[in-house]
């Protein structure tokens, strides 16, 4: 029984204590080798990889002749996943050095260097590797900028879409470092003006930038600056998802005007900080409506060329080419709706027309944009689009209906006649937009209340016949009111009811 019994245990005596893969060295004088190749490998720069684990990349000399840049994975166990002493990332000739990264948000990185494949000068490449260790863009790199003299000491964020944004020092004015950005996508795309946006060309040397996101897409970029001539500062810029500097409007809100009726909209914006005394650059905002016709709309427009136009009643519009993040370039077509002055107050208002109201049908959206404008009509700053939709909150006005025949609805034989008067204006007597309907009830009890159930019919007509069997049975007396429907679908308060037999019911309001 006892060698039973001991069999029995021992399979799970070995499944506890056989380890299933390896662990972290637990002898500070061990530790876990990451590349052991020849020659040195410098550097190190790491991220997490979401898992528990990290990937880090490093500059390499193991050719023995040129720096490259190669990188590994580890996983939360300390299993290195990608070929032993790292994968090749760049290999080109001759040296890449400084490599920075960041995470792709799908378990891979995208790293960043300063390569001097271009000769004498160094430029700045990328790559992104999956979480397998596949690299997915060009061999040895895609180019970020390969402008004139040098461009160093990469540092780079992820844009939230799986790119990145990615700046650096450069030398192409040929006599002072100045700040550079540009904007890749997970496909490797550079999103923004080949070499990059200059994110600063003040006077003498701005160097070592670093970089946040800013929770739109973009980033804040900070870095030390000599342009005062007599000792280093820090400065700061902020750039938008699109490439664009700082000093846009935004917009704070787009909701319907209340107690109107309808089709317009009110449009709040905080200034930009150039609109402010102390700059002085800002002098009017324009604002624009998304159009949905490009075709309709520059067929009968007039393309805005940086300046309001003389004729008010021109229609006036811009093409602005957009890139989606994924190398898709959309084109929007936007109409000039109206301008207000600058005026160095903290925010502004406008209210915007609308093409249609919302209604049981559905809720049309309106995309609006304000630009911030200059005595320059090429300079300006676009806010970032919004979108509301309008409501129309007036009733229109009740009808009343006509008397016919001694004060009754009367016609032929099981046949009715309705007529009433029309209406042009809401309850509060401002005038309907339209289109009117009028709606027709009818019921055997002389107090019911309108509802689909006793619906006879909705016509834009001022008067109604139909035929009903009970029409002239004085057992039946049918009741009758009309209601009135707006272009948004809000409907009226009851007409007079007016009952076939009961002059005194026909003559109530």
């Amino acid at each position: 029984m006892r060698a039973t019994a001991f069999m029995a245990g021992l399979p799970l005596v070995l499944l506890l204590f056989t380890p299933a893969t390896a662990w972290w060295p637990t002898d500070p004088d061990t530790n876990l080798p990451i590349s052991t190749a020849a020659n040195p490998q410098m550097r190190p720069q790491l991220i997490g990889d979401g898992s528990g684990g990290a990937i880090i990349t490093w500059q390499d000399h193991r050719s023995g002749s040129d720096y490259d840049i190669y990188a590994q994975r580890v996983n939360a166990n300390g299993d290195t996943l990608w070929p032993a002493d790292g994968l090749a990332i760049c290999t080109a000739a001759p040296s890449q050095y400084y490599p920075q990264l960041v995470g792709d948000g799908s378990g891979g990185a995208i790293i960043t260097w300063q390569d001097y494949r271009g000769g004498i000068y160094i430029d700045i490449y990328a790559q992104r590797v999956n979480a397998n260790g596949d690299t997915l863009w060009p061999a040895d790199g895609l180019a970020i900028c390969t402008a004139a003299s040098d461009q160093s000491y990469p540092q780079l964020i992820g844009d939230g879409s799986g790119g990145a944004i990615i700046t650096w020092q450069d030398y192409r004015s040929l006599s002072n470092f100045d700040i550079y950005a540009q904007r890749v996508n997970a496909n490797g795309d550079t999103l923004w003006p080949t070499d990059g946006v200059a994110i600063s060309t003040a006077a003498y040397n701005q160097q070592n930038p670093q970089l946040v996101g800013d929770g739109s897409g973009g980033a804040i970029i900070a870095w030390e600056d000599s342009r005062s001539a007599s000792s280093y500062d820090i400065y700061a810029q902020r750039v938008n998802l699109n490439g664009v500097l700082g000093p846009v409007p935004h917009i704070v809100s787009i909701g319907d005007v209340p107690n109107d009726q309808g089709k317009q909209v009110l449009i709040l914006w905080d200034r930009s900080y150039l609109d402010a005394p102390e700059y002085q650059v800002i002098t009017y905002y324009s604002i624009w409506r998304r159009h949905l016709g490009g075709s309709k709309i520059a067929s009968i427009g007039e393309l805005w060329e940086g300046n309001l136009p003389k004729d008010s009643s021109k229609l006036v519009y811009r093409r602005i080419e957009r890139n989606n993040g994924f190398g898709e370039t959309k084109i929007e077509y936007w109409e000039f709706l109206g301008s207000v002055n600058a005026h160095f107050f903290e925010g502004y208002a406008y209210i915007a027309p609308t093409l249609e109201d919302s209604s049981a049908s559905g809720i049309p959206y309106f995309t609006f944009l304000v630009s911030a404008q200059t005595t320059n009509l090429f300079v300006f700053w676009d806010s970032a689009p919004d979108s509301g939709y309008s409501v129309d909150n007036i009733d229109p006005a009740k009808t009343q209906v006509g008397i016919l025949a001694s004060g009754s609805a009367k016609g032929s034989v099981n046949t009715l006649c309705l007529s009433w008067e029309q209406v042009t204006t809401g309850e509060d007597g401002s005038l309907e937009k339209g289109p009117i309907n009028y709606r027709i009830y009818c019921d055997e009890d002389p107090s019911f209340t309108p509802e689909p159930g006793n619906l006879l019919a909705t016509t834009s007509d001022l008067d109604f016949s139909y035929t009903d069997a009970r029409i002239g049975d004085p057992v039946a007396n049918l009741f009758y009111v009309v209601t009135v429907i707006d272009g948004s679908d809000n409907e009226s308060a009851v007409s007079n009811r007016v009952g076939e037999f009961d002059k005194a019911l026909s003559d109530s309001k």
